[in-house]
This record gives structure tokens, sequence and C-alpha cells, in this order.
């Protein structure tokens, strides 16, 4: 970071990462935002275009990293609550919070990329998911869905 930078300076390069942005320039208002010392309004412009990979490359550089994951994880709520659930698991799956991308999945009743997610990061809970889904589903009257999880138990 630069130390004591001029605030006449920081504020020309905010508003030129601003004007850069809105022409879709983001790795030139990228470069502006960090000269400016705001690292999380450049992140926020690479979520905005939906490059989640360059948003965490971003944070983690120019953040500390539990900053960058709590930025990183805000946004994937959002996208969550949105509807968005692709690009919130993709988010959780760049900051490492598995766990969230599952049980994401789990509340909105999407078996399927749900169990994809546990096979991916937790293949050792695999079994047990199964299992688990497989129950649920029998006493929800779904017969013919639980028996495609008791047998993924196999």
């Amino acid at each position: 970071m630069i130390e004591d930078i001029d605030p006449e300076i920081r504020q020309q390069c905010e508003k030129l990462g601003e004007y850069f942005s809105s022409i879709g320039e983001r790795s030139l208002a990228e470069s502006l935002f960090i000269r400016a010392e705001n690292a999380q309004r450049a992140v926020e412009i690479h979520i905005q275009s939906g490059d989640w990979m360059r948003a965490h490359q971003v944070a983690q550089e120019h953040m500390k990293s539990d900053e960058a994951n709590q930025v990183l994880a805000k946004h994937a709520e959002s996208l969550q609550q949105n509807g968005e659930l692709r690009h919130a698991e993709s988010l959780y799956v760049a900051i490492g919070d598995h766990d969230a991308a599952i049980a994401m999945y789990r509340k909105a009743g999407n078996r399927s990329d749900m169990v994809r997610l546990v096979a991916q990061h937790r293949p050792d809970l695999l079994q047990t998911t199964h299992q688990h889904l497989a129950r649920e589903l029998d006493a929800a009257g779904k017969p013919r869905e639980a028996e495609e999880h008791f047998l993924g138990q196999f």
C-alpha cells in the first residue's frame, strides 16, 4: 500500500476508477482503486462483473485475509438472497467456505448440487449425506427419490 497518499490524489483516483469501471475497463479501474487505497471497491467491481476468481485474487493481494474473506462472504450471502446460487457458490468456494455453499443448497432444497459439493469437498461425508437425505425423503413420502440416495451410498 502507498503510505500517506495525498487526499486530493486519492479522490481523483477514485473518481477515475468509477469512470473506468462504468465503461467496463475493470483492470484500469482496479489499479486506480488500489492506488486510492480502496481495495474493497476494487474487489466489488470484479464481483459486479461476475469475475469471482479475480475478486478473490485482488482481495487476497490487497486486504488482510480475514477482511478479504469477510467481504467476499458478504457478497456471497447477498447473491444467495437474490437467488443467484451458482454465483454465490463460486464465491464460497473461492474463499474456501465449502460448508456454506453446501448449506446454501440444502436450504434451497437443491439436493443434487448439495451432493455434488459434498462429493467434491467433503467426500468423507458423502455416504452420511446420502443416508440422511434418503431417510428425510422417505419420511416425506418420496420413496423414489429416497431410493436414489439409498443407492448412492454404495
